[in-house]
C-alpha cells in the first residue's frame, strides 16, 4: 500500500493536478 501511495504521488507530481483521480482510478 506505501508503494503505491508513493507511486501516485510521483505521477501526481508529474501530472500536477490532472490525473489524482484518474491515478487512484487506475491503482483501484
Amino acid at each position: 500500500m506505501k508503494t503505491i501511495g508513493i507511486l501516485v504521488f510521483d505521477e501526481v507530481e508529474e501530472l500536477d493536478f490532472v490525473g489524482p483521480l484518474e491515478v487512484f482510478g487506475m491503482a483501484a
